[in-house]
């Protein structure tokens, strides 16, 4: 797993994230062999939630670099501008 893709408050969930993928796959085997279709159709659920979580985890690093660039190019122009942050607590 590439760490370069997450926030680093992230790479901690991102981590947990990528190991329960690979259970999940596991588990999608296993219920597989035994002929447990409805447990073979959770654990692709699940599975591509996992794998939905990551990808959110992997965009929110690439709007947070994009807001980094966006800053700097203002800076460079004389525009003074800070990047704040927004808890997740706060409505938008």
């Amino acid at each position: 797993m590439n760490l370069d893709q997450f926030l680093q408050q992230d790479i901690e969930q991102a981590a947990r994230e990528h190991r329960c993928y690979y259970d999940l796959l596991n588990k999608l085997e296993e219920k597989f062999i035994q002929r447990d279709f409805d447990g073979c159709k959770q654990a692709a659920v699940d599975i591509i939630n996992t794998a939905q979580a990551l990808q959110q985890l992997r965009e929110r690093k690439e709007r947070h670099d994009e807001l980094q660039q966006v800053s700097k190019e203002l800076i460079k122009q004389g525009i003074l501008c800070a990047v704040v942050r927004r808890f997740d607590s706060e409505k938008v």
